[in-house]
């Protein structure tokens, strides 16, 4: 027992032996805390507008040869707004991860139809449905790290500003705000 107690005072006396306990416990704390608590394995989107371009201004001075019209009317500040959704987290999104779906607002505008291309569906463009006069909601998609989709909207009474808002599992609450100059 004598022997077992000098050799932990040597143990404790000697820096050497010291600092290689303190480091060995540092990492294992480190390594906890990092699988536990990593800001690296995170859910996130963000959009970009691609485009915002007013349909009727391209017809000024043109005279009377075009004649826009959408739904038999013909709205006098139609606009094509293009933007792309992207997960730039490092982890899949999942249908199952949507507690609230991403929904699109275009304040002060009137949707009149957005819809929805996925990466290489170009074909396969969906409808998006409306929840208010003006916004859209998409449904839930998988979206893998680093994935694309792209909205386009035609719409009146747009004033260039856009929000999107959605909530996902184990993540915060992910608005986006953008003010198109």
């Amino acid at each position: 027992m004598e022997l077992l107690f000098a050799t932990l005072t040597r143990f404790w006396e000697d820096p050497t032996s010291l600092a290689a306990l303190i480091s060995a416990l540092a990492a294992i704390l480190g390594i906890f805390v990092s699988s536990h608590f990593s800001p690296y394995r995170r859910k996130a989107l963000t959009y970009r507008v691609v485009s915002d371009t007013s349909i009727t201004e391209m017809n000024k001075g043109q005279g009377k040869g075009i004649v826009i019209s959408f739904t038999g009317e013909q709205p006098k500040d139609l606009r094509l707004v293009v933007l792309t959704i992207r997960n730039s987290g490092n982890i899949p999104i999942t249908p199952k991860d949507y507690e609230e779906p991403i929904q699109i607002s275009f304040r002060g505008g009137e949707v009149l139809e957005s819809r929805l291309l996925q990466r290489g569906e170009t074909e396969a463009a969906q409808t998006l449905n409306k929840t208010a006069p003006d916004s859209v909601i998409l449904p839930p998609l998988l979206l893998k790290p680093k994935d694309l989709i792209t909205v386009t909207t035609i719409l009146t009474g747009f004033s260039g500003a856009i929000n999107i808002a959605t909530r996902l599992a184990n993540s915060e609450f992910i608005v986006a705000n953008n003010a198109l100059s």
